[in-house]
């Protein structure tokens, strides 16, 4: 599988690389950082069953049971202050459109795999993400952006998608989303 090319840069960069990072999100943990926010559209349905990603793996399924993050108050807090995730749980936020939504690592405490998924793919894949360090501030912290533009982005323990062989162009499902 292919792998994305690292896009670690500062904010500076970002800025001058035509102005993808827009607004920052409030204060909180690995939030969406991004020029599309304008919009506070929302999906309409209220799922039924527990929102879940699926990997449809050559050994079988592999399921993450995910919070979802769909409101700009959600999304901006992310998983923030958060205890640890289980082996199979995740973050998924749901943006109401596919845009290169920027994230980054402000008040995290452990480390994570972003993923970027569009059309029933991962489009996009930083791994192994250290949480915030004490002395990094908002100019200097990473911002990580997307190679292609996506609707969904999924954040998990770092080293899950190594483990299970998850690169770009892998499939997706999500069901109860």
């Amino acid at each position: 599988m292919r792998e994305a090319l690292p896009s670690r840069v500062g904010r500076r960069g970002l800025l001058a690389a035509g102005g993808v990072l827009g607004v920052v999100l409030g204060v909180g943990g690995c939030e969406p950082l991004t020029a599309s926010q304008g919009s506070t559209a929302e999906p309409a349905e209220t799922p039924e069953a527990a929102p879940e990603v699926v990997f449809p793996l050559e050994e079988g399924p592999m399921t993450v049971h995910v919070e979802l993050a769909r409101t700009e108050a959600e999304r901006a807090k992310g998983l923030g202050g958060h205890d640890p995730l289980g082996p199979e749980d995740g973050m998924l936020f749901v943006f109401a459109q596919a845009a290169p939504h920027a994230f980054w690592m402000k008040g995290m405490t452990f480390p994570l795999d972003i993923m970027w998924i569009e059309d029933g793919q991962v489009v996009h894949l930083e791994h192994d993400l250290p949480p915030s360090g004490p002395e990094e501030t908002d100019a200097t912290r990473p911002v990580f952006v997307p190679q292609a533009p996506a609707r969904y982005v999924l954040e998990v323990n770092a080293g899950f998608a190594e483990a299970h062989g998850i690169g770009v162009g892998s499939p997706v499902e999500l069901s109860g989303i």
